[in-house]
């Protein structure tokens, strides 16, 4: 076995979950973070238009009336995110861009799925205060509330994610995050974006290998 074969057994390229999942959270923090810088300088009167306020109660944290706008806080990061996913390395490959926007659309299909389960969640706390007065307690205790103003509308609309739609988005992000969308995109952007990174289990198997040193054949006196 030659240098080169053993030194590619010994490294692989690919993007680790931790890198995949780090870059998702800058782009979306950095995003809302931004957001009112954005509509100060670039489009004051967008949130005439549609805006979105948040007010979070959960124990001891409480925000109140934190306005977002959908344009910067939502549409934006979808588009950094789209940017960050193009293959720029390999703009020829027609392979890379049908997985360019297939992890692309399993980000949007994530964001649909978590507002689903937010209503639904929603939905089976309303009918659990009717029979279980006691929810009614621990709904206060944890919940968010959303006011969308929407264009061409004098009254905004509302809406009450509680303790259950809380919990149900908590648990279906977890299992989806991880297996839907960060092992396809870590496997995609480790076609698109190579890079060595050395396998540690491998290097350290590498690095307890006793060395054999050639004898010294040379006439002892």
């Amino acid at each position: 076995m030659s240098n080169g074969e053993q030194t590619d057994k010994t490294e692989h390229k690919g993007w680790s979950q931790a890198g995949v999942l780090g870059v998702g959270v800058v782009v979306a923090s950095a995003s809302v973070l931004a957001d009112p810088i954005l509509v100060r300088y670039v489009w004051p009167r967008i949130t005439e238009l549609v805006s979105i306020k948040v007010s979070v109660s959960l124990g001891m944290l409480k925000l109140t009336g934190v306005t977002l706008t959908p344009v910067f806080s939502i549409v934006l990061p979808l588009m950094l995110w789209g940017l960050f996913l193009v293959p720029w390395r390999h703009l020829g490959e027609s392979h890379l861009w049908r997985e360019c926007f297939d992890c692309l659309a399993r980000t949007v299909t994530f964001l649909a799925l978590i507002f689903a389960v937010a209503v639904l969640g929603e939905a089976l706390a309303v009918m659990l205060e009717t029979v279980a007065p006691e929810m009614k307690e621990l709904n206060v205790a944890a919940r968010v509330s959303i006011i969308v103003k929407a264009p061409m509308s004098d009254t905004p609309g509302e809406m009450t994610i509680r303790f259950l739609g809380l919990l149900g988005m908590l648990v279906v992000a977890g299992g989806y995050i991880r297996r839907i969308i960060l092992k396809p995109v870590g496997r995609y952007l480790g076609m698109a974006w190579p890079h060595r990174r050395p396998d540690r289990r491998r290097a350290r198997e590498t690095e307890g290998t006793p060395v054999r040193l050639s004898a010294d054949r040379r006439p002892r006196p």
